[in-house]
């Protein structure tokens, strides 16, 4: 048989078994499931109830109606699920399920370092806002920075669109399902999200196993052997200059003086200049010749 616990913050919890058949959902009396709020419309929704089949439909609603997180019109419903209307939330479960374990939110870093906050119904809202279910004292935070909501047999983390973000170990999520042990972070606070018991608690992961570790032995290094001393490099041998060209110098030839010319040359000039009288003087008797022949007589 089908079991509909149905939780409202601040209130206790109803457990209602459904047979098979249709079950109205709504505030208006007449429905199978009242549901007391102004918040939920007069006839808001209905489920149809086959064995283990559970369909959902949404009757027109003013607010919707969601099944984990997700509004829908019409839809199956796993067990397990957890159907959504505000400000009530209803987990389907088959009816001799055991209850779920409880949660809490221990503080590790930040202001509320050491705080617990335990985790009652199927939400916490999660801020420094006096009103928050968790209830942070730190600037950093927003006023109603996140929530954490039932889905099921899990929690789930969701960001409700703060100014700095929220964090699941250390990667930024918007809505995602959280694990015993792991970190939430938001603002300057780092908070750890625990199970706290219960029949379906998870059990503990068991340890990893060892790696094995290579361990190092030291082993002394061989000591080298001595460098054979270096052989002095043969000194340079100068190579030698190559030796001046011969400078070739122009024969001087001697000069001679006119003292020092051969007496060939000393006898040619007398001669010559004896030869020059006798022409001379073989002209002025010729002109006296013809001089005297010239005279009148």
């Amino acid at each position: 048989m089908i079991e509909l616990v149905i939780r409202r913050e601040g209130e206790a919890e109803r457990k209602l078994k459904l047979a098979d058949g249709a079950f109205g959902i709504g505030r208006q009396e007449g429905n199978e499931i009242r549901l007391d709020d102004k918040e939920v419309s007069r006839k808001h929704a209905r489920l149809l109830v086959d064995g283990e089949l559970v369909v959902v439909e949404d009757l027109g609603s003013g607010n919707g109606t969601f099944v984990d997180g997700t509004q829908v019109t019409n839809g199956v419903v796993a067990l397990g699920a957890v159907i959504e209307i505000l400000p009530f939330t209803m987990l389907l479960q088959r009816a001799d399920t055991v209850e779920q374990p409880g949660a809490e939110l221990v503080g590790v870093d930040g202001p509320d370092a050491g705080k617990r906050f335990p985790l009652r119904g199927t939400s916490a809202s999660i801020g420094r806002g006096a009103d928050q279910d968790v209830h942070l004292d730190d600037k950093g935070a927003s006023r109603a920075h996140a929530r954490l909501v039932r889905r099921g047999t899990t929690w789930s983390l969701v960001d409700n669109d703060s100014a700095n973000g929220v964090f699941l170990n250390d990667e930024q999520v918007s809505d995602a399902a959280l694990r015993h042990g792991d970190l939430v972070a938001l603002g300057n606070s780092v908070l750890r999200f625990e199970l706290t018991g219960g029949a379906s608690a998870p059990a503990p992961a068991p340890a990893p196993k060892p790696k094995p570790v290579a361990v190092a032995v030291s082993v002394p290094a061989p000591t080298p052997a001595p460098a054979p001393a270096p052989i002095p490099a043969p000194a340079p041998v100068p190579t030698p200059a190559p030796p001046p060209a011969p400078v070739v110098r122009a024969p001087v030839l001697p000069v001679q003086s006119r003292m020092n010319q051969p007496a060939v040359a000393q006898d040619n000039t007398v001669m010559w200049i004896l030869v020059g009288i006798l022409v001379v003087g073989s002209l002025v008797t010729c002109g006296g010749v013809f001089a005297f022949l010239a005279m009148p007589r």
